[in-house]
């Protein structure tokens, strides 16, 4: 399941400090009012719906200058392709449009967390993948996805032909908003923008075209073999990727194209 714990409408009272560094989890939290947050050693003061998300054991100290009320979620590490894909950034604080939907989300997701409602699991997953959904839309619309400048374009450009011939390397998409100077946010946006899928979708098509030719070339190598060769981790990974751009599984494409 997604999400660990959860809570909605907390109240933090004016002059009081929140600390967290959960070894396991990600952490999603969203500010109603002003708080002041460490990011990249400095300390930010944020206005009212700042949002953050942060990593297992990345520190937040956060410190409440007037009474705030937030949202927040500790989430299992499962979540991390779903940030990856909505191009979500991690460690930054970012502001959604119109962010009503944040306390409304939270609100059914912690009615249900409570509940013993039957296949409350696999609902709960389907709220927080709702959740990042609209906070990807929200974040990106209010971007200009549009507007990418000649700079920005060829960068992008040059990012992408990399992409294509070494997919096997364990690209994220904040690694790949670095090599372009940008926020992992405004690159998954201008990426997007400019060549009509996303910059994760984009990664996967290149490894399953790559792992095409290697199931061909070679028809003795082994899944994990295969897997291996692409970057991934788990060969059944590979496998669920492979079906989900393709329609069948690695091993019967081999045999459908003896």
């Amino acid at each position: 399941m997604l999400i660990v714990r959860i809570q909605q409408n907390w109240l933090q009272s004016a002059g009081s400090c929140l600390s967290r560094a959960v070894p396991k989890y990600y952490n999603f939290f969203h500010f109603m009012g002003p708080a002041q947050i460490p990011v990249n050693g400095e300390m930010l003061c944020t206005k009212p719906n700042a949002c953050i998300i942060s990593r297992p054991m990345q520190h937040r100290g956060f410190y409440f200058p007037e009474d705030t009320r937030m949202n927040w979620t500790h989430n299992d590490v499962s979540i991390a392709p779903l940030l990856e894909e909505y191009g979500l950034p991690i460690g930054e604080v970012f502001y959604p449009a119109n962010p009503s939907f944040i306390t409304d989300m939270f609100r059914r997701m912690k009615r249900e967390f409570y509940s013993d409602n039957l296949h409350k699991e696999r609902l709960l997953d389907g709220y927080m993948e709702e959740l990042l959904i609209k906070l990807s839309r929200s974040i990106h619309e209010d971007l200009g996805c549009g507007s990418v400048n000649s700079k920005e374009a060829k960068l992008l450009q040059e990012l992408r032909l990399e992409l294509m011939s070494k997919p096997e390397q364990n690209w994220t998409v904040e690694q790949m908003a670095k090599e372009v100077s940008l926020s992992a946010s405004r690159f998954h946006a201008v990426y997007k923008a400019m060549f009509g899928v996303s910059p994760v979708k984009e990664l996967i098509g290149a490894k399953v075209d790559q792992a095409k030719t290697i199931l061909l070339m070679d028809r003795d190598a082994t899944m994990p073999a295969v897997a291996e060769k692409l970057g991934y981790k788990n060969h059944y990974h590979f496998i669920r990727q492979f079906k989900a751009v393709t329609g069948m599984t690695p091993g019967t494409y081999r045999k459908e194209n003896r």
